[in-house]
């Protein structure tokens, strides 16, 4: 991948008490991720250790496609209890459209079709709403 092209990746995590469970809030916030969906999980608050594991973001997961290349992944949230025993939760799954490596190729193709876009606007004006406040009533505006 190009060096450059993940530097403002930056997602969005929100972790929010609800009385013995804490909801995780979770998006990707980027414009290169086709299937960006905000996603909330309940956990238990009480846990021993909080860790992420990431699966794919890889070589083996890139393909290149005129130039563009895409590269999927599964971003998971990881609890440990007391107890020692873990608990996986699905926070995101990524498929990022970047400038794929090496010379750019007089064919370019769109990373999505003109029939996807509502769709796409639809998720992106879902995933606004659900990152505001809770307390705050959103307004979800979809024009197509």
């Amino acid at each position: 991948m190009k060096g450059d092209a993940m530097d403002n990746f930056a997602p969005e995590l929100r972790i929010f008490g609800n009385g013995d469970q804490l909801v995780v809030a979770f998006d990707s916030l980027s414009g290169m991720d086709v299937k960006r969906a905000a996603r909330s999980i309940q956990i238990p608050a009480a846990f021993k250790q909080l860790s992420f594991a990431l699966e794919g973001f890889d070589k083996d997961s890139a393909t290149d496609v005129g130039d563009r290349r895409t590269v999927l992944g599964k971003i998971n949230l990881v609890t440990t209890d007391a107890g020692g025993e873990t608990a996986s939760h699905e926070l995101a799954d990524c498929q990022f459209v970047l400038p794929a490596i090496g010379k750019p190729s007089r064919k370019t193709i769109a990373p999505t079709s003109p029939p996807a876009r509502p769709a796409r606007r639809r998720r992106y004006a879902w995933s606004a709403a659900a990152a505001s406040p809770i307390s705050a009533k959103p307004t979800l505006l979809i024009d197509e």
